[in-house]
């Protein structure tokens, strides 16, 4: 855990009795959330933390000893009630206090042990419209200062909304801070992140041993299906923040069933047999293909596809025919109207093959920009049994530079399901468990799953469609054991329709990591290989795996 830069400048206003925000004249508060810690990042467990004037400052503070003048502090937002200063720590070093705007010296420091102190200065901003003396420029900005009460009742969409809206759009200072208190932030809708370099700032850090919820989290209790958080920027990051999602909205759409096809009259058609698949199309994207179906026109007929009946959440269908089987292709240039049927114009075209992969699924974050994300925790009711398939996402990303770090994600669908280009992306140091599929990488180049714990995960750990490289090393896997039998790792899959080239991904390197299969059925083994390039698996280790630790269903041989 990193626990430099993860000050919590936490804005609250000051509420007269008629529920407005206070003037300028009134006590406006700026509470302090950190870790105490040593010189060398480590957390100062019992330490004293003291505040100091930074304007008056005459003593950095000395071994044991607190800094000087040490400034007033305050225990409410309000201002009025002293806190004591120096602060005692807790066992993890964690503090807060309240102050005035402006900026202070802080000194870390142990009263029982011979240790130099180790200290910083931190400027605290102002809430939205103040005019008081050592107001930011307004790049921070508190939630609970656009009326977020964080108490899992209200609804709090339109607060949180309202800070994101609040930073600055344009300028060298575009994005900002978006602070979160302790608490269950309750939404009802998406909240919308379209401004590059936003952070959402949590309070406090999930506690892996005891499960329990994080101290901030966002709980979003939507009904229809959208996504929790909505990333349509640049730069998104997430620090010590979790985001729980319902488990009765926002899974995946079902493929159609096969399509129904018929003849009607057209004299550019030529007699011939015709095979055709179909999809559902929706706002987050597109279903997996139907079974195929086939028919044969006569002459002076033209192919008519009916279209698939309406379905929650479908906004639209594709329709994929071809004259060969298992070879079908787009034939419509933008989907098309559940309930309008597609005729056959004369000649097939090819506008893109079918997918392979179902996009419908909405997430707790939905980010195209890949998304910076340190101790974040995204959970749903069932991260202490299994998500099935037909739950949500945790975290989908699309494009370059998706960085996991201490995050936690449980319960659902997929936990990080890379659905793009994702270049440059990885996961470290992170707990993915209890999903139906841990991690699932479609594409991308310099995947880096390092340092993780992947356990409970219904149908497989960690599986990789195509891109290169992929480095996997450092985890521990352990399989669910349960009907199907789960892999640890897949590489690539042959059950997917073509995509005008074979999808198989290449420069793997699979190593020192633990394989837990607990298994009583076979196939497939913990690491199982579909198709690949170049694929490197050594010094890894297996329990109960019984005598099937590799699984390679390649025709060229290419394990290393």
């Amino acid at each position: 855990m990193t626990y430099v830069n993860r000050c919590l400048l936490v804005f609250s206003t000051v509420l007269v009795a008629l529920g407005l925000y206070a003037t300028s004249a009134a006590a406006q508060g700026v509470s302090y959330n950190d870790v105490a810690r040593t010189a060398d990042n480590t957390p100062l467990s019992n330490g004293m933390v003291a505040v100091c004037s930074f304007a008056t400052l005459s003593n950095p503070g000395n071994v044991g000893e607190p800094c000087a003048p040490l400034a007033t502090i305050y225990t409410n937002a309000a201002l009025t009630t002293p806190a004591q200063n120096p602060i005692t720590a807790d066992i993890h070093g964690n503090f807060s206090f309240w102050a005035a705007p402006g900026t202070y010296f802080i000194e870390f420091y142990s009263p029982l042990r011979a240790t130099s102190p180790f200290t910083e200065t931190v400027t605290l901003g102002c809430v939205p419209n103040s005019n008081a003396v050592g107001c930011g420029s307004g790049n921070t900005i508190s939630v609970t200062a656009y009326g977020a009460k964080c108490d899992d009742t209200t609804d709090d969409t339109s607060a949180i909304q309202a800070a994101v809206n609040a930073l600055p759009t344009t300028g060298t200072t575009t994005g900002g801070m978006v602070t979160f208190p302790v608490g269950a932030c309750r939404t009802t809708a998406a909240i919308n992140v379209t401004t590059p370099n936003v952070t959402f700032e949590g309070t406090g850090h999930f506690q892996f041993i005891t499960q329990n919820p994080p101290p901030s989290y966002i709980d979003f209790q939507g009904t229809t299906p959208q996504n929790a958080i909505n990333v349509n920027a640049q730069g998104f990051a997430m620090d010590n923040l979790g985001v729980k999602y319902p488990t009765t909205i926002g899974g995946p759409l079902a493929a159609p069933a096969s399509p129904v096809l018929s003849q009607v009259t057209g004299s550019s058609c030529p007699a011939e047999a015709y095979y055709v698949e179909a999809t559902y199309v929706s706002v987050q994207g597109q279903t997996v293909d139907s079974p195929e179906a086939t028919y044969t026109t006569t002459a002076g007929n033209c192919l008519q596809v009916a279209s698939p009946p309406a379905e929650t959440g479908a906004t639209g269908w594709n329709v994929y025919v071809s004259s060969n089987s298992n070879n079908e292709t787009l034939q419509n240039a933008s989907p098309l109207a559940i309930g309008a049927s597609w005729t056959f114009g004369g000649t097939l075209v090819n506008l893109g093959f079918r997918p392979a992969v179902n996009t419908t699924a909405y997430s707790a974050i939905y980010d195209p920009n890949g998304a910076q994300l340190d101790g974040v925790k995204l959970f749903t009711s069932l991260s202490a049994s299994v998500g099935t398939a037909a739950t949500a996402n945790g975290y989908t990303s699309f494009g370059c530079c998706g960085k996991l770090q201490n995050v936690y994600i449980a319960g659902f669908g997929i936990g990080v399901f890379g659905s793009g280009s994702n270049n440059d992306f990885s996961i470290k140091d992170s707990y993915i468990q209890a999903d139906n599929v841990g991690a699932f990488i479609v594409n991308g180049a310099d995947i880096n799953i390092e340092d993780d714990d992947f356990e409970g995960n219904g149908v497989g750990n960690f599986k990789m469609l195509y891109g290169s490289p992929y480095k996997v090393t450092g985890n521990y896997f352990e399989q669910q054991g349960t009907n199907p039998p789960s892999y640890n790792v897949q590489v690539g899959d042959t059950t997917i329709p073509p995509l005008g080239f074979t999808p198989t991904p290449g420069a793997i390197t699979i190593d020192n990591n633990f394989m837990q299969c607990n298994l009583t059925v076979y196939p497939p083994a913990p690491i199982v290989v579909e198709t690949s390039q170049v694929l490197d698996i050594e010094r890894n280790s297996f329990s109960q795996c019984e005598h099937e630790n590799i699984v390679d269903d390649t025709v060229s041989g290419s394990i290393a």
